[in-house]
């Protein structure tokens, strides 16, 4: 993917500087978000009169059942990335390179970004189309989810298909962009695998949803997909922490909804995330040394 692509010129630069700037003050912004995370779920709980007790178990154990998809679907878009630049990485690799990316991400560095793109350059990739390739997959994640949101919208608001068109219309030309430096089968390998983890996200929220006693329809949930993918692409804050429940409790109250049900299923569903991605980083360490 060598050369110019949608995302070079001011954009391009744009994202750059904010990245620079979050790249400086992330020692500082990570307990600011942490706080503020914590917080909006205290607040939360609070707000929904929940106890303990009225944890539904089965949802949240099925949802930890289906955060083991997230991290396989994320590992083979790195493998995709990887063939993007002409270089291969076995599944295993990118399984457990993912997961500790997922959970690196907490650090007061950005080290998600740094263990995905160090996994390609070390696969023989160059510096500049590892970045390059990264950047066109998270944002082709965003209108794919933008265009999700923009249709689960649409019945309650005509501007609902405004946005889902012109959302659908970048995730169309980033594609065409991928297929341009790369081949057909790449190309529509990220569209099939981001449409893979959009449906598991919203599957894995409408059981958040339900695990709180607050269960809302499929259709209802896929709502939030766009809030649910932005925390996961903004380097600034540390995880996105508080980013995507924040503008999930946003999007509710524009929706007529309940935004303390919205910020708790988004973060419940995150803690989840966070915790199977522990666990598949560290197994690891936790198998037995060869004779």
């Amino acid at each position: 993917m060598d050369g110019d692509t949608l995302l070079d010129g001011p954009a391009r630069r744009g994202l750059a500087r904010l990245g620079a700037w979050g790249r400086r003050h992330r020692a500082l912004l990570l307990p600011a978000a942490a706080a503020a995370f914590v917080a909006g779920m205290v607040a939360s709980v609070h707000n929904l009169r929940l106890t303990p007790g009225d944890l539904a178990l089965v949802p949240l154990a099925l949802m930890a059942a289906a955060a083991p998809l997230s991290v396989l679907l994320n590992a083979l878009e790195l493998r995709l990335c990887a063939r993007a630049v002409g270089r291969g990485l076995a599944l295993g690799p990118a399984v457990t390179v993912t997961a500790t990316a997922t959970v690196a991400n907490l650090l007061p560095v950005p080290a998600s970004v740094a263990i995905r793109a160090g996994a390609l350059v070390a696969a023989g990739a160059g510096v500049a189309a590892t970045g390059r390739v990264i950047l066109l997959a998270g944002v082709l994640w965003l209108a794919m989810a933008a265009a999700v949101s923009g249709l689960a919208f649409a019945p309650h608001h005509a501007a609902g298909l405004a946005v889902a068109a012109a959302a659908a219309a970048v995730a169309a030309l980033l594609a065409l962009d991928i297929r341009r430096r790369s081949d057909v089968a790449t190309a529509l390998g990220f569209v099939a695998v981001r449409a893979g983890l959009l449906a598991a996200l919203v599957v894995r929220l409408w059981l958040s949803f339900m695990a709180i006693g607050a269960a809302a329809a499929l259709a209802d949930v896929a709502f939030y997909a766009v809030a649910g993918t932005a925390g996961t692409v903004v380097t600034v804050v540390p995880a996105g922490l508080g980013v995507s429940e924040g503008i999930a409790a946003l999007m509710a109250r524009t929706a007529g909804a309940a935004p303390a049900a919205a910020f708790l299923a988004l973060g419940l569903n995150r803690v989840v995330g966070l915790l199977v991605c522990a666990g598949i980083a560290a197994l690891p360490l936790w198998r037995s040394p060869g004779p």
